[in-house]
């Protein structure tokens, strides 16, 4: 994309493709979530939940139909509903590509491993130089991961101290009535007591969410060390799966917006477009997968899942590529919350670093949203440069914009919501009190594709847009 103020420029199209507008009527969303080790079920309940809360506050209304297994897919899906300004309807199949049980195989439940292996990586990146690497691209991230850390060391030392005291205290009321006791006695009672204070500690800091970054550090440090390999192949499918779209979709006018293609299409499945918006389980209205021919393939990557996006769309160029089908017209990536500098901050990442570079020299839309309040992200840090690779080249360089909380929630709501660093990180993919410019319902269920939505953005390069979003933040 190029910076705010001017459309993204066309990728190039297929042959007998023609150009994307930006009115959309069919929408295929495939979404990735972040390092979160729940199912499609939750992700569903979210979205319907959500979608509802913003509909009500103004927003695109949009309805959810059910879950269900995708076709032909690695994942699971559902369809929204919307009717577009000018009475048309919008039909998008969301489709999550699902990865959660492989978050599931890494994640580890009790505090004590969880500790133990943040710690481990913790020391291991500041002998590598990779805390101070990722401290300057950005200190909130740093400050979040070392901050349970750092509340059980003061912890442990507060335990010490009182555990001493009441060491001490004990053995003074016991010698007089043990004398060769009182000091072993007093010891024990003391290193139980400090102990159980720093247990007690350990399980809160874990009930509060406040590890759940150790893990998401520790896991990228593994992957970027190429020791997920089962990850590796889980990205080549979903790359499979989008080419099977998009070549599907090739033949049907994609990036045409709603032409004579298009509208052909909506005539002849008037019948089955019905928005029930109940999710009843019947075979019409939201429930209903539509067949792939969609006006937009829209990418959304959410956290770590922007990471993996980066390398799908690499494994995609390259299944492209290799079958005469270069490029990737119509199809569009949008990264919320980033956190591309763990990869190449904590490993080698050889494999990840060339999978940016050849998506940044790729002619595709990359927008990325990040907040400046979101302490887990990268905001105001190209996900290019601040790999230490050289920039995309001019105009395809990923455009970069803050959602804005604070102009989407009133003064009290926001307060709390930055003092809620895990709740900021998951807002993208929530309502908000007041309708903005970043509505997750609108971008995935609205008329408008990704393009259109973002091309009337404020003027400006993208370091400096985002200097003035933190700013305004």
């Amino acid at each position: 994309m190029t910076s705010a103020g001017a459309p993204m420029p066309e990728a190039p199209a297929a042959a007998g493709t023609p150009a994307t507008a930006g009115r959309v009527r069919r929408r295929h969303v495939f979404y990735l979530a972040g390092f979160d080790p729940k199912s499609e079920r939750y992700v569903h309940a979210l979205y319907r939940r959500e979608a509802a809360r913003q509909a009500a506050a103004g927003g695109c209304a949009v309805s959810v139909g059910r879950e269900r297994t995708a076709t032909d897919g690695p994942g699971h899906a559902w369809t929204l509903a919307s009717t577009a300004a000018d009475g048309g309807r919008v039909q998008t199949t969301f489709e999550l590509l699902a990865w959660d049980d492989l978050v599931r195989a890494h994640w580890v439940e009790r505090a004590g491993p969880v500790l133990r292996d943040g710690l481990r990586t913790v020391a291991w990146g500041l002998r590598s130089g990779a805390v101070q690497r990722m401290f300057r691209l950005g200190r909130p991230p740093v400050y979040a991961t070392l901050f349970p850390l750092a509340v059980l060391a003061a912890g442990a030392l507060l335990a010490a101290a009182l555990g001493g005291a009441l060491g001490l205290g004990a053995a003074a009321l016991l010698r007089p009535h043990a004398p060769a006791a009182a000091a072993a006695l007093g010891a024990g009672l003391g290193l139980a007591a400090a102990a159980a204070l720093f247990v007690a500690l350990a399980a809160a800091v874990h009930r509060l969410q406040f590890t759940w970054l150790l893990r998401l550090v520790h896991f990228s440090r593994r992957h970027a060390s190429g020791q997920v390999p089962a990850l590796d192949a889980r990205v080549a499918d979903f790359a499979a799966r989008i080419d099977r779209v998009l070549q599907a979709a090739a033949g049907a006018d994609l990036g045409a917006g709603p032409g004579a293609g298009a509208a052909s299409r909506l005539a002849a499945s008037a019948d089955t477009d019905t928005d029930t918006g109940s999710g009843s389980g019947s075979d019409t209205g939201p429930d209903a997968v539509p067949a792939d021919t969609p006006d937009e393939v829209l990418l959304i990557g959410h956290s770590v899942g922007a990471t993996l996006g980066v390398s799908v769309l690499a494994r995609l160029l390259e299944r492209r590529a290799a079958a005469g089908r270069p490029g990737t017209p119509g199809l569009a990536f949008l990264s919320l919350g980033h956190c591309l500098p763990l990869m190449t901050a904590l490993g080698p990442a050889a494999a990840f670093r060339a999978d940016l570079q050849r998506v940044a020299q790729a002619p595709i839309d990359w927008l990325d949203v990040s907040a400046p309040i979101d302490w887990v992200a990268f905001p105001g840090i190209d996900p290019v440069t601040g790999a230490g690779l050289p920039p995309a080249p001019p105009g395809w360089h990923p455009q970069r914009l803050s959602p804005r909380f604070h102009q989407a929630f009133g003064p009290a709501t926001y307060a709390r919501l930055r003092r809620n660093r895990f709740q900021v990180h998951l807002q993208y993919l929530m309502a908000t009190e007041r309708p903005v410019r970043y509505d997750f319902f609108g971008i995935t269920g609205g008329a408008l594709s990704l393009r259109e939505r973002f091309a009337e953005d404020q003027a400006g390069a993208p370091d400096a847009q985002a200097g003035r979003a933190a700013a305004s933040e």
